[in-house]
């Protein structure tokens, strides 16, 4: 992912980590959500509020969700982030605060169901090169594209495709960070 100057995951998707944000995400467990919320957000607070200190990132960018999933659930790990970025803390006293940056949802499409390697795969044939090469203007921008699980990269790609389109009359300089980061193993089904 070349557009990204870095990338930063904290725990690997599987066993315990990957069964808490399951049941968290998509089975809506209480429980869960209580143990995500306790444990992960601790250090998403502590790893984004230094990544944003660092790196001086001006923008959040959460990535959009489907209309289907805002309205089956009660919690995402999107409220995470932007309960985070919101907070006081995540802002030095002599800057303006870290904006948060969500597209409109959207109507699913069944692309979580493939496999990590055909997600690499399609996504490779969708990304948009040019805006790679693009003459860089006079200003620049940290954005930070954030997520819960980093399979392919096609979320995170599709964001700062959209991002990028939308401020260009700024250089965009990319960060990622995922509370997990998924095997690269072909065989995995997530």
């Amino acid at each position: 992912m070349p557009m990204f100057k870095n990338v930063q995951s904290v725990f690997r998707y599987a066993g315990p980590h990957r069964e808490i944000l399951l049941r968290a995400k998509d089975g809506q467990d209480p429980t869960a959500i209580a143990i995500f919320s306790e444990v992960y957000g601790d250090v998403v607070r502590r790893e984004l509020l230094s990544l944003i200190r660092r790196e001086n990132i001006r923008w959040l960018v959460v990535p959009r969700m489907s209309l289907q999933r805002i309205v089956r659930l009660n919690w995402h790990p999107n409220d995470l982030w932007k309960t985070i970025a919101s907070e006081q803390s995540m802002v030095n006293v002599d800057q303006e605060p870290v904006r948060v940056y969500m597209r409109a949802p959207f109507v699913a499409k069944r692309r979580a169901q493939l496999s990590s390697r055909l997600r690499r795969q399609d996504l490779a044939s969708k990304v948009d090169t040019h805006l790679l090469r693009r003459k860089p203007p006079l200003e620049e921008v940290s954005a930070l594209f954030v997520d819960d699980v980093l399979t392919s990269g096609g979320t995170l790609i599709q964001e700062w495709q959209n991002f990028v389109r939308l401020h260009q009359s700024v250089q965009v300089r990319a960060h990622v960070f995922t509370l997990f980061r998924t095997p690269l193993s072909d065989n995995n089904q997530d």
